[in-house]
């Protein structure tokens, strides 16, 4: 059994999302996140899928979503959306979120590859950090800290504040706290 999952593991990668992956992505989210989480997520992921850019004027640059696939099969989704940081200046970021992997394909490294995929992205933008809102053992791996975070000030109240962690790739010349604006789709305190 080892064998077949290190096997499907290796048969899968990954790609920029498209549109025609809405309702593939819609159904990964569904079934990472089951019944009660699942509608919420997923929704989020399609809605993301379709705000794409950020307002005009602005210098942040466009949203960047990945897909994990095997054969013909959609098994796992990350977006990473711009967010403007501070109200008077040029600097963004991005904030990572949702994640999703199709149960069967979870543990074998697909949610690794797609954040590592999309960090080599978001570097080439110039992005000053990336943010994320999830579990400090899982993305510490990565280098995000709740320390880094401190700096950057989230929309609304945070349910879980340990959560909220940071990976800075461009250390801002002011190290000042700054409040982070988001995409439409992350203005509702639920999410939060």
């Amino acid at each position: 059994a080892a064998r077949k999952l290190a096997a499907m593991a290796t048969s899968a990668s990954t790609r920029p999302a498209t549109g025609a992956d809405r309702d593939k992505i819609h159904g990964v989210h569904i079934a990472a996140f089951g019944e009660e989480e699942g509608p919420v997520v997923a929704g989020l992921a399609c809605d993301l899928l379709g705000a794409g850019d950020p307002p005009a004027g602005t210098s942040a640059p466009t949203s960047i979503h990945l897909v994990a696939a095997a054969d013909e099969a959609l098994i796992g989704h990350v977006a990473f959306s711009p967010v403007e940081l501070g109200r008077a200046s040029p600097r963004h970021g991005f904030l990572l979120a949702p994640l999703g992997i199709s149960p069967q394909w979870q543990r074998q490294g697909l949610g690794s590859q797609l954040v590592g995929d999309g960090l080599v992205l978001v570097r080439e933008t110039g992005a000053e950090v990336v943010l994320v809102y999830g579990d400090p053992a899982y993305y510490g791996r990565f280098g995000f800290s709740q320390a880094a975070a401190a700096a950057y000030t989230p929309p609304f109240p945070l349910k879980q504040p340990e959560g909220w962690q940071a990976l800075v790739l461009n250390p801002p010349a002011n190290s000042e706290a700054v409040a982070i604006r988001c995409l439409d789709p992350f203005n509702r305190e639920e999410l939060w």
